[in-house]
């Protein structure tokens, strides 16, 4: 990594990160984090991407003026990387046409359920709604939202099965893929070894504290994953970490000891919690100290909150740290 790399002023605007390496801000209209980072490593013989912002024009458009900025263009682009499969990562993949199109088969293997048919999608969602305790109102807004990430990802068919260890060689760079289940199943970092720089997708922000969530199509544990995924991390000499939003950060091995330390909380937290009686995860979630009550939160909120502590309990249960019983709700003791 060069020296003097510092932060854009402005979320709108290009940030080199080293020579021919740049984070482009792309927006993403309607979401509450405001935008995405896609990294563009620039060569001669075109651009790879990492991520590229959710389907929308404004979304399109941006990139596309992004990558002009600097001294490209989308028709430049020959590789997309994928780190994971929302919407907000991987909706605008399918508008390349000619680039190849990389993510981890897991990830890969649930793009048709999530985007094209539903069917089965949305009914493995309303049993999750009901093993989670929660009112009809929850179940509205679950569809309601399965809908509208339909509507953000363009047709996509990734043509290059994205492995563990995996070395993608683009110009003078090499990334090798890193398999970080947690956020999704088939999560990957990508780290750039000569440079140091790890591309972590939503595995790791210098500021959100990352909260793995069981919800359908997510692997048996995955605060289980998330956590040895950190471990596996660990070992990587780090200089800058490029997250999926937020600001690049340093100081990575410093977070990943702020990570396992809020986890640990947390688990202890929802173990408390079950002991004291809240047996649903609806209970239990809406008991989870926040900056804003559980009333002020909305329905969505409220699902994102359920998914994280879900995901807290089962790893509870993972550990024999807690029971569960029944499905519809499940209960959860101690």
């Amino acid at each position: 990594m060069e020296p003097g790399w510092r932060a854009s002023t402005s979320h709108a605007e290009p940030a080199e990160i080293t020579p021919g390496i740049w984070r482009l801000p792309v927006p993403l209209p309607g979401h509450s984090i405001g935008y995405v980072n896609s990294y563009a490593l620039i060569a001669p013989e075109g651009v790879l991407l990492i991520d590229v912002g959710w389907r929308s024009d404004e979304s399109w458009d941006a990139l596309d003026q992004l990558l002009r900025g600097v001294g490209s263009s989308a028709r430049d682009v020959r590789r997309v990387l994928l780190t994971h499969f929302h919407p907000d990562h991987c909706g605008q993949a399918g508008l390349f046409v000619d680039a190849s199109i990389g993510m981890h088969p897991i990830d890969a293997g649930h793009l048709y359920d999530r985007f094209v048919d539903q069917t089965p999608y949305r009914a493995e969602m309303m049993r999750w709604v009901d093993a989670t305790g929660s009112p009809d109102a929850v179940r509205e807004v679950s569809l309601t939202q399965l809908t509208r990430s339909k509507a953000r990802v363009a047709p996509l068919v990734p043509d290059h099965l994205v492995v563990d260890g995996e070395v993608i060689k683009h110009d003078r760079w090499e990334l090798t893929a890193f398999h970080t289940p947690g956020h999704t199943g088939g999560h990957l970092c990508f780290y750039e070894r000569t440079s140091r720089l790890l591309f972590s997708g939503d595995h790791v922000f210098p500021h959100i504290k990352t909260s793995p969530a069981f919800r359908p199509q997510c692997s048996a544990d995955p605060v289980g994953d998330y956590l040895r995924s950190l471990t596996r991390l660990a070992t990587l000499p780090v200089d800058l970490v490029l997250p999926g939003h937020q600001e690049p950060f340093e100081g990575f091995d410093e977070r990943l000891g702020q990570l396992r330390q809020h986890h640990a909380e947390r688990l202890s937290l929802c173990e408390r919690l079950v002991a004291g009686g809240a047996s649903t995860v609806w209970e239990v979630a809406s008991l989870v100290p926040r900056s804003r009550t559980w009333d002020q939160l909305n329905a969505a909120a409220k699902i994102s909150s359920m998914g994280e502590t879900y995901a807290h309990l089962v790893h509870l249960a993972a550990t024999g740290r807690a029971t569960r019983e029944g499905s519809a709700p499940i209960t959860w003791g101690g």
